[in-house]
């Protein structure tokens, strides 16, 4: 015979059960009352487990750690900082000659020449100065972009540096790296400076201007120069500057501020965002750091930008990264 169990929604109900004989035949049915102790239901799955029982600990569990707290280097007060700084440089080389004072150190007043040959001048100081790290920089943008656009799976596979990157500190390099040096350049367009080899002082013909200046429109009558300087080799390039800053407009328009080829490996200060700790941040910073000033005291030393024109690309560089930081993550 088949038993017949008591209904699941009512434990503590009758239970059928069959009677059987010593020789097995069916001796009918007894009916037996199911105790309160015996028919004491299970904890369903959902319920509360009881004070006594602890929860099974994971072994394979790896604890959660919590967000790192962002570092002050990305905060929006260094942001405004950075941009307060930018004015303050601006404004200083504003009203003061401290550009030319530095390019003096360049350039050779007896030889007319400047301190490093130009790429045209000179192979080795393409490579190594000019187009060479161009080139590194552009094809290092290349190499970060699928890293960056890879899906999850794919990217799990990849060694565990590159694997743990994040997704949006890739894009604010790469984003960075575009974006920088594209606003300098139209920055430049915007600004009619010319470039230090071109002035008067350096055996050009074109007037010092500094950037809120405006060239002289026509010819006015010769200022005399004040001679503040002792050997005669500085008188004669007062006198000329004097004798500049009397002549035309220039026909031609040039595009000297900011610095935009140093502007490229400033924008390498981003990657200091790829970083988790204080001290690789620091480094990464750095290494942006000095990449744009490798290329940056080069185009001073062959007479191509003044020292305001890399500060600014140095500050409007990191302030673009802070930016887009603030937008993306």
């Amino acid at each position: 015979m088949i038993s017949l169990k008591s209904n699941p929604e009512h434990p503590h109900g009758p239970q059928v059960e069959p009677k059987t004989t010593g020789d097995g035949s069916d001796a009918g049915f007894v009916v037996r009352e199911q105790s309160e102790e015996r028919a004491a239901p299970l904890l369903p799955c959902t319920a509360a487990a009881p004070d006594d029982i602890q929860p099974t600990a994971q072994p394979f569990a790896q604890p959660t750690a919590p967000p790192a707290a962002e570092s002050r280097l990305f905060r929006p007060a260094f942001l405004a900082g950075t941009l307060l700084t930018l004015a303050a440089t601006i404004a200083f080389f504003e009203i003061t000659d401290f550009d030319l004072r530095v390019q003096d150190f360049f350039f050779n007043f007896d030889s007319k020449t400047w301190l490093m040959p130009t790429p045209k001048e000179s192979a080795w100081a393409a490579v190594f100065f000019y187009t060479g790290p161009k080139v590194l920089i552009i094809a290092f943008a290349v190499v970060l972009l699928p890293l960056a656009v890879l899906p999850t799976r794919f990217r799990a596979r990849l060694p565990y540096p590159l694997a743990r990157l994040r997704r949006t500190d890739l894009f604010v390099v790469l984003l960075t790296l575009a974006s920088a040096p594209a606003l300098v350049g139209f920055i430049k367009q915007q600004t009619n400076i010319h470039y230090p080899r071109n002035i008067v002082r350096y055996g050009g013909d074109v007037p010092y201007v500094r950037l809120f200046e405006k060239f002289p429109e026509t010819p006015g009558p010769p200022t005399p120069a004040v001679e503040t300087t002792r050997n005669e080799r500085n008188r004669e390039v007062e006198n000329r500057e004097a004798d500049s800053a009397t002549s035309p407009r220039p026909c031609k328009r040039a595009a000297g501020f900011p610095a935009g080829h140093a502007s490229g490996g400033f924008a390498l200060m981003s990657l200091a965002g790829l970083a988790t700790t204080r001290r690789c941040r620091l480094a990464l910073l750095t290494v942006g750091l000095a990449a744009g000033w490798w290329m940056g005291l080069y185009q001073m030393f062959r007479g191509d930008h003044y020292l305001s024109h890399t500060l600014v690309s140095m500050l409007l560089g990191y302030a673009v990264f802070l930016v887009w930081r603030r937008i993306v993550i």
